[in-house]
C-alpha cells in the first residue's frame, strides 16, 4: 500500500493549498508523531463543541479536503465547527518503534492542546478507518467526548469470520 503521504511529497498533479487541501488551517500542536491542524470556523456563530477529526496514519491530513466541491473539512467550518484534524507524520528512525500506546498517547496530547484553544472540556470526535479505531480506544479509557462518529471503521474484525470458515 502506497501512502497518500509519499504521493504528496512526489506528485507533479497534485500541490497541497492549491489544488487539494485548499481549506486554510493552521498547526496548532506538533510533536515527532503528530502535527495537529485547525480550521476556524467562518460562522459569526461557532458551534460549542470542536470537532477533533482522527486519521490513518496512512492518510493525508487532506483525504476528506480534497477540493473545494469534495472536502467534508469545508462543509463542518462552513457551518460554523472549530475543526482539529489529525496529520501523521512520516515514520523516521525516531518514530519508527513507536507503539499503539503511543499513538494513543498523542491523542490525548491533541485533546489537550484543543481543550486549551477553545476553552471546552468536551469534544466531538470523528474518526476515519483505523483513526476511528484509535479513538473508540481512547474513548474507551478516558473521558471527554460528547459524541463520537466512525467512518469505515473497523471495530469488529470477528464479524464475517464464518463464511470464510466453513
Amino acid at each position: 500500500m502506497v501512502s497518500l503521504k509519499l504521493i504528496e511529497k512526489t506528485s507533479k498533479y497534485f500541490t497541497v493549498g492549491e489544488n487539494v487541501a485548499t481549506t486554510p488551517c493552521e498547526v496548532v500542536y506538533r510533536s515527532p508523531l503528530l502535527t495537529l491542524r485547525r480550521y476556524i470556523p467562518k460562522e459569526d456563530t461557532v458551534y460549542q463543541i470542536p470537532l477533533f477529526m482522527i486519521y490513518s496514519i496512512i492518510n493525508g491530513y487532506y483525504v476528506l479536503d480534497l477540493t473545494k466541491e469534495l472536502s467534508m473539512i469545508k462543509y463542518f467550518v462552513d457551518r460554523g465547527y472549530d475543526v482539529f484534524v489529525t496529520d501523521w507524520n512520516i515514520i523516521t528512525d525516531e518514530t519508527k518503534n513507536v507503539t499503539l500506546e503511543d499513538y494513543i498517547q498523542e491523542i490525548g496530547s491533541a485533546k489537550e492542546t484543543i481543550r486549551e484553544l477553545t476553552r471546552e472540556t468536551e469534544i466531538g470526535g470523528l474518526g476515519y478507518c483505523i483513526g476511528g479505531t484509535y479513538l473508540d480506544i481512547d474513548a474507551a479509557l478516558n473521558e471527554g467526548y460528547k459524541y463520537i462518529i466512525n467512518l469505515t471503521t473497523l471495530l469488529n474484525s470477528k464479524v464475517g469470520e464464518w463464511c470464510f470458515s466453513r
